[in-house]
């Protein structure tokens, strides 16, 4: 009776019980991490060297205003499709559900390392655009140096 119960064990399910109580142990172990703060943490500790309040508006060309937390026109970017209108929609989806328009500025910020990122102070989301290269990161870094208006077309 020893040997039938030995032939009918799978031979896999030691292996299974492992991978289970390790799955569970990740899940556990992002769970306090996440809980901690930690993560926050690592991603705040860079310096900010570089920061601006903006106002973005969508026209009825298709393009977009930019303009300084005072309402002086910044920028009008061009483009169907692209990059900039991508973060800025992505950005304003929450915005608009919590019924919350233009009218409040994002924050587009450059730490010491070089990271450009735009964040939105009423929904704390957070986009880092120099992680999508530097020609898309370039579009915002112009809008921490501009001072004057301007107007651009864009590639991406």
């Amino acid at each position: 009776m020893n040997q039938n119960q030995n032939q009918n064990k799978d031979p896999l399910l030691p292996i299974a019980k492992v991978c289970i109580g390790f799955l569970l142990l990740l899940i556990v172990g992002i769970f306090i991490y996440k809980e901690s703060g930690l993560h926050n943490q690592a991603s705040n500790n860079t310096e900010i060297v570089a920061s601006r309040d903006l106002h973005f508006y969508d026209t009825s060309d298709g393009k977009i205003l930019i303009t300084d937390k005072n309402g002086a026109n910044i920028s009008v970017v061009g483009g169907e499709g692209g990059f900039m209108r991508a973060v800025m929609r992505s950005l304003t989806k929450d915005r608009i559900a919590m019924g919350v328009g233009p009218e409040q500025p994002f924050k587009l910020v450059a730490n010491q390392k070089g990271l450009v990122s735009i964040i939105d102070p009423v929904t704390g989301n957070k986009v880092d655009v120099s992680s999508f290269g530097q020609t898309n990161a370039e579009i915002f870094t112009n809008l921490l140096l501009s001072s004057e208006n301007k107007t651009e077309k864009e590639e991406g």
